[in-house]
Parts: C-alpha cells; structure tokens; sequence
C-alpha cells in the first residue's frame, strides 16, 4: 500500500469572507494576536501527534498570518500553506511571517502563500 502525504486542515472556519473583508487589515491583525493562546494550543497539538518532516499544514483563513507563524515556530520541520481569500491578508501573512520566522531562524521555505478560500484550495501542494 502505498503511503499518502499527512493532511491537516485548520482554520477559523469563517463561513463569511465578506465580514473578514469589512476589516481594516489591520484590526485584523490585532484580533490574531488576541487568539495566540488558541494557536500556541493547536501548535502543541500538531507537535504531540509526531509528523514526520515535511508533514503539510494547510492554513485556512490565516489572515495576517498569525496562526502559520505559531505553527513553524514549534514544529520547524512541517510545510505550511498559508490561505486567506483576501490578497491583502496573503500580502500581510507573507511580511509578519517572514519577520517571525527570522527571530528563531526558522526556514522560511517551509511556508506558502495562496489567495483562495477554503474552496479554492486543491492543487499543488495539496493535490
């Protein structure tokens, strides 16, 4: 048998894109740092279960990249693709991501960025 790529899907689950494009990117921004305990929370999780190296996280609904950044800082090893419908929220992930990921040297080639929803996501990496 043989063997297929872990998949992990995470996301807030915002079944209204609309509401998240009414915000200022960067209130939106704030409100993820609001949520960092749920993060480091879903960070712990993902380190308990042992993914192997380059085990793919998919990111949902990232916004400005707060939950993608949590989840390389504690498990280094794993491929994040980093999603949100808005460009301007993909365009904010990429620089707080970046800068994060630099703080503890981290590899920043261990995270993409794609605009698209929960729906618009299926091709490479995830196909």
């Amino acid at each position: 048998m043989a063997s297929r790529p872990l998949r992990l899907l995470l996301g807030l689950g915002m079944a209204e894109t609309a509401c998240a494009s009414a915000i200022d990117p960067a209130i939106y921004a704030s409100i993820f740092e609001m949520n960092q305990p749920m993060w480091s929370h879903v960070s712990a999780e993902l380190q308990k279960l042992g993914l192997p190296n380059g085990a793919r996280v998919l990111d949902v609904g990232a916004g400005p990249g707060e939950p993608t950044a949590t989840i390389l800082q504690s498990n280094p090893t794993l491929d994040v693709t980093c999603t949100d419908p808005q460009e301007a929220m993909v365009d904010k992930a990429k620089q707080r991501t970046r800068k994060k990921l630099a703080e503890f040297e981290a590899d920043a080639s261990k995270v993409h960025f794609v605009v698209a929803g929960g729906g618009g996501v299926g091709g490479p990496p995830f196909s």
